[in-house]
């Protein structure tokens, strides 16, 4: 594979779905070649040299696909073990193989299958095919069909939150600027007073959330709230949601 050649560090250099890919490969030139060039194209990319190293990193990082270049029956297991992880239930995976046709006739399903060798350029193309299918063109991100597809923290991932303010006359405009943010956006959202605090109870989404300002952190623990399963897994949490602040446009940042 050449993957210093002009014509692959420039494709798809515009490519309007960026994505997070993790590449799985016992090959050293292959593994840090398509980081490289996944880099270049502006996705966020790491490696991985075995199964086990690969599926520790996607339980820790929430790829959004994995490129897996493993002999059988590695690659077929690391799919089972990948699809069996709730917070990777939406994972993508692409297949680089030497037959892809036994690989359609196995039990374990990947999304695409290319085979080796595969050109750099044919396999860009092919991951912004497979994101833009998944995602949408650009920076909306597309709900994820399946099942399991509410466990994947996505900008359309509701969940109930909790503002508290101090009853105190100098927060009087910051309760109302509150209410007001609220209301702009359609969110419903009810108030009770809790000692000397006033709670704002409210259900809004990943994006909305953002909108209003809310740092990684702080919606990083509000999901470990509303979705326990997440509390074990908070570093990949947050490293998906630093993630997710990419397709947000922000109208404050108060």
């Amino acid at each position: 594979m050449d993957f210093e050649s002009e014509a692959v560090m420039e494709a798809w250099l515009d490519a309007t779905a960026p994505g997070c890919v993790l590449v799985v490969s016992e090959n050293e030139v292959i593994r840090a070649g398509l980081r490289l060039l996944l880099q270049r194209n502006r996705y966020e990319a790491a490696e991985a040299r075995s199964e086990d190293e690969a599926l520790r990193m996607c339980v820790e990082w929430f790829p959004d696909l994995v490129i897996v270049d493993l002999p059988d029956p590695a690659a077929p297991r690391l799919l089972e073990g990948i699809r069996a992880e709730p917070g990777c239930a939406g994972t993508l995976a692409l297949r680089l193989t030497a037959d892809c046709e036994a690989v359609a006739s196995g039990t374990a399903r990947f999304d695409g299958c290319l085979v080796k060798p595969a050109d750099p350029q044919r396999i860009l193309a092919e991951v912004v095919r497979l994101l833009e299918q998944r995602f949408g063109p650009g920076r909306r991100m597309a709900p994820l069909e399946g099942p399991r597809a509410a466990e994947v923290v996505a900008l359309e991932t509701p969940f109930p939150a909790r503002t508290r303010v101090a009853a105190v006359p100098g927060n009087v405009h910051v309760l109302a600027n509150l209410l007001q943010e609220l209301r702009a956006m359609g969110i419903r959202h009810g108030q009770a007073r809790d000692g000397d605090d006033i709670v704002v109870e409210y259900v809004c989404t990943v994006a909305q959330a953002f909108e209003m300002g809310g740092d990684a952190e702080g919606l990083a623990r509000a999901l470990e709230e509303a979705f326990p399963w997440l509390a074990h897994r908070p570093e990949a949490l947050r490293r998906r949601i630093e993630r997710l602040r990419g397709f947000v446009p922000f109208r404050r940042t108060g």
